[in-house]
């Protein structure tokens, strides 16, 4: 039993859906980690905030390479499909809060060394909230 669960885990995580994922993430990262380093280190704002702006522009990139690209999903009404994939994200975003708050307010590591290690380990719940929620109710 603990065996079959562990390979249906592990087949999620090998799959076409997820390595996709994980590339079209690295793209929304990308302007992710850039709005949160221009936020923070060029315009002077608190690191909390540059972690909700770099969420913003990331999440609609990530939004629209894994619908049309990734999960090829027709769903039809935009707006309805988003304001999903919004909710899964925003528990994203505040775990990433939660988990920043932690590593630089309590540990004091650095924080754009916090903010790559908080991505790693928050994109494991965005896929699956995404691949079972966002693409896979709204088809």
């Amino acid at each position: 039993m603990v065996v079959k669960k562990f390979k249906s885990i592990l087949y999620i995580f090998l799959s076409r859906n997820f390595f996709l994922y994980l590339i079209f993430a690295g793209v929304a990262t990308l302007f992710d980690w850039s709005t949160f380093y221009a936020s923070v280190y060029a315009l002077g704002y608190h690191y909390l905030l540059g972690t909700i702006f770099g969420f913003l522009i990331g999440s609609a990139i990530n939004f629209s390479l894994n619908k049309y690209l990734n999960f090829k999903n027709k769903y039809q009404i935009i707006k309805n499909q988003f304001a999903l994939f919004l909710v899964v994200a925003a528990v994203g975003l505040t775990l990433s809060l939660l988990i920043m708050l932690f590593f630089v307010g309590f540990i004091h590591i650095n924080k754009m060394v916090s903010r790559i290690i908080t991505t790693g380990i928050v994109l494991m719940y965005n896929f699956l909230g995404h691949k079972y929620l966002t693409f896979k109710i709204l088809k």
